[in-house]
């Protein structure tokens, strides 16, 4: 049922008898990641009988820094976006008409917990990548919207989009003086990564870092490519 009052609409879902107490403790653990990769959605407000209403809001305003807030900020995400084009012999019945698509990654820099989800389809999604990080694009999932379809290429596709996009994100995030000490351990590892699915872009982005500047060394202004630095071992610290 919809109702309208002027600029505002109300949205009424009735839940059938029995289904009150399980919808209750499920907007009770709702998470603060759940509003982030939503692009319209300025707050998120869940008023429950007997308990203290949950107000959460979200701040792009010092983009790629955002923050996810109620009375205190709950954390902050470095924020990477990057606009990618369909193939052309990518082909989705799914997704007629679709050109381009979005996909992001979101870099947990400061939080209160840790972000119980990793993988979104703008919503989250019950599937962990094994990433240090958040991944969004506009994946299709299964009926029950808990998990990614892994067989089909449009999915497939997709994922492979989280490589120049993580690199494009790094790279920047490496350069803040405020964050490049946070940045590597970002970088995702192959024994983390128990999803086959998510494998695949680990590798990627170790090729795509080891020609980069973006390892810091002592005496220089810049960031250098990893084989030109060099680790100091304990004897000559």
């Amino acid at each position: 049922k919809v109702a309208s009052q002027r600029d505002k609409t109300c949205i009424l879902l009735p839940l059938d008898e029995g289904q009150w107490e399980p919808v209750i403790e499920q907007l009770q653990r709702i998470a603060p990641e759940t509003i982030l990769f939503l692009s319209r959605l300025e707050g998120l407000t869940v008023e429950l009988p007997d308990d203290a209403p949950l107000h959460l809001l979200i701040d792009k305003s010092k983009a790629p820094l955002v923050d996810l807030m109620n009375d205190e900020t709950l954390a902050t995400y470095w924020v990477n976006q990057r606009e990618v084009r369909r193939p052309p012999d990518e082909r989705e019945e799914k997704r007629i008409g679709v050109e381009t698509r979005t996909v992001s990654i979101a870099f947990p820099l400061a939080r209160a917990r840790e972000p119980i989800y990793s993988v979104f389809a703008y919503l989250p999604t019950e599937m962990q990548s094994g990433y240090p990080f958040l991944i969004n694009a506009d994946f299709i999932l299964t009926s029950s919207r808990e998990a990614i379809l892994v067989d089909w290429s449009w999915n497939g596709w997709l994922r492979d989009e989280i490589v120049p996009c993580f690199v494009e994100g790094f790279v920047a995030l490496v350069r803040d003086p405020r964050y490049w000490q946070q940045a590597y351990g970002f970088i995702p590892l192959a024994d983390k990564v128990q999803e086959r699915f998510f494998q695949p872009p680990v590798e990627r982005i170790h090729q795509e870092l080891a020609n980069l500047p973006v390892v810091w060394v002592v005496d220089k202004q810049e960031p250098v490519a990893p084989p030109h630095a060099r680790l100091a071992p304990p004897t000559f610290r």
